[in-house]
Formats: structure tokens, sequence, C-alpha cells
């Protein structure tokens, strides 16, 4: 059981998203051209089933995106689980695409694509694509409210498609930084239980 919690865990992406590796440490809004952010984020997996829960995994993760144009973003992501009885960097999820802004500062598109690494895993049967639909809305000048939905599809056709959901709040501190704490949650349809995953990331913009 807790090889296919971890197996599952770590193909979600944000590439957000395996336990996010779904969630996602952004907001809607694209960077300036030209302009860099990188986001560190740490975050506690569990997993749900008849009202109780189980500690899945930990997630240690660090992000870059670059404003490529005025309305797309290209973003790119490590991050490593560390799951019951195993240690950090046993396993690397790795991935990255672009993100499109589709209403300025309010709805973007996010289509990352990205595998996992370790002992015993075959990436090119771990490929998965996540395309994201990101929405975000400013009520004061320093708090941003952001979520996002996806589709998490296997290149495996062996595998399930899974739907994560992801509500987080950027704090803006200053110009360069921002705290992004985050709640994700994450589906198979049709069958019962869910993970859940909670975690604050630190942005900083240059």
């Amino acid at each position: 059981m807790k090889k296919e919690i971890t197996l599952i865990l770590l193909l979600l992406f944000p590439l957000t998203g395996c336990v996010t590796v779904f969630s996602d440490y952004q907001s809607a809004k694209i960077l300036p051209e030209g302009s860099s952010e990188i986001t560190g984020h740490y975050s506690n997996s569990n997993y749900h089933s008849d009202g109780d829960a189980q500690t899945a995994q930990s997630n240690m993760g660090i992000q870059y995106a670059y404003g490529l144009k005025e309305r797309v973003e290209i973003r790119a992501m490590v991050q490593t689980p560390k799951a019951n009885g195993e240690e950090y960097f046993e396993y690397l999820v790795i991935g990255g695409g672009p993100k499109f802004s589709v209403v300025k500062d309010h709805v973007a598109v996010y289509v990352p694509v990205g595998t996992v690494f370790g002992s015993g895993i075959e990436a090119i049967d771990q490929i998965e694509i996540h395309p994201t639909l990101l929405l975000s809305y400013d009520p004061i000048e320093t708090m941003e409210l952001n979520s996002s939905a996806k589709m998490i599809i296997p290149a495996n056709s062996n595998k399930d498609m899974l739907l994560a959901l992801n509500f987080g709040l950027g704090i803006i501190v200053s110009e360069s930084f921002t705290i992004r704490p985050v709640y994700g949650m994450l589906f198979d349809p049709g069958e019962e239980g869910y993970f859940s995953d909670f975690g604050i990331g630190v942005s900083y913009r240059f």
C-alpha cells in the first residue's frame, strides 16, 4: 500500500502538480517579459478514506518561471517527495511547460509535462501531462486569491486519469517576495478516497 501511494503521489506534477505533485504555487498572472521568479515550497500529503486520514508523504521542491512574451510564461520544476520509511532525493519529479494568459491577471492556462526518476522506475513509463486552469482575484493590493483545476493525463494508457483542485493565497510582502500557502485535493474519479496536500511556498521575483 505504501508503494502504491508513493507512485500515485510522485506523478502529480505541478509538475504540480504526483501529491504535487499536484499543488500549484502560482497565480494566473504572467511575469513581465524578461523577468524571472523562483519559488521554493514544502508540503505534507495525506490519504483520506472512510473518515480516516493517513500520512502519505512530504514534498520539497523548487520552481523557476520566466516571462517569455507579454501573455506567455515558461515554467520548470524539480521536486523530491519523501514517503514513510524513505528519504528525500530517492525520487525526483521534474517537468515544465508553457503558461498562457486568457484574461489578464485573472485567468490562465498552464500545460506542464513531467515524469519521475528513481530506483526501479522507468521514467518513460511515468510521463504525464497536466493541463491546468488557473484563476486569480486580488481583493486587496497585498493579497491574491488563487485556485486551479487540473487533469492528470498519463501517457501510459493503463493508468487512470486523475483530477486535482487547489486553493491558495498570495500574500504580497514586497515587489519581490510573495508567500503562497496552498491546499489541494486529488481524486481518482469513480474511486473512493482522495489525497490532500497542504503546503507553503515563497516566491522571489527578479
